[in-house]
């Protein structure tokens, strides 16, 4: 079973989005050289974050976050070079370079933040972290899950996911419990306030 669910993945869903919207951008260009390399790292981005998340360790979802990193590095570069040589313009291109920048964030807090995660017990044991911050770790990857759910639909759209597919739970935030509630118990437990 896997360890994540990419579809919860606020990273994951506006990845998916800018390769769309890199898609629409690079449709027209008669570059074929920069038009292919963008396509495959503006790809490469989510699908990676969604393969990683797959895998059946925290160590192999690390890798590919790495490989998702380099990719969206990669595709600024391409966006970058392409501004510069007149393929795009300004308008097209910067909002596209700051949502990679944007993504490219989000993958470096959710690697760092599944490191940590996956040691918290080590780190716990040899007081780097207490056993608040530890949950405030796993409350942090939980937020930026639910960050990436609203943007499910659009990447499920954008990828083609199959009719029967579209109706699984993750889909539908309705039926997930609200963060507060988690940060709620969490300060009820740790003793911070009284249960009413």
């Amino acid at each position: 079973m896997p360890l994540h669910k990419f579809e919860d993945l606020e990273v994951w869903k506006r990845s998916s989005r800018l390769a769309v919207s890199v898609l629409e951008l690079i449709d027209p260009v008669k570059l074929y050289a920069l038009r292919d390399q963008m396509a495959r790292s503006c790809i490469s981005v989510p699908s990676n974050i969604a393969e990683g998340a797959e895998r059946e360790s925290d160590r192999e979802f690390r890798r590919f976050l790495a490989i998702a990193k380099g990719s969206a590095g990669e595709l600024r570069t391409q966006l970058y070079i392409g501004l510069r040589a007149g393929v795009f313009t300004q308008e097209a291109a910067a909002p596209l370079i700051q949502e990679a920048r944007e993504i490219l964030n989000l993958v470096c807090d959710l690697y760092a933040l599944s490191v940590i995660e996956a040691d918290k017990a080590w780190f716990v044991e040899h007081r780097f972290l207490s056993t608040e911050r530890a949950k405030a770790v796993t409350r942090a990857i939980n937020e930026r899950c639910r960050n990436l759910r609203p943007y499910a639909e659009l990447l499920v759209d954008g990828f083609g996911i199959p009719e029967q597919l579209r109706y699984a739970e993750m889909l539908h935030p309705e039926n997930i419990p609200d963060a507060d509630e988690h940060q709620v118990k969490d300060a009820i437990s740790a003793g911070t306030i009284e249960p009413s």
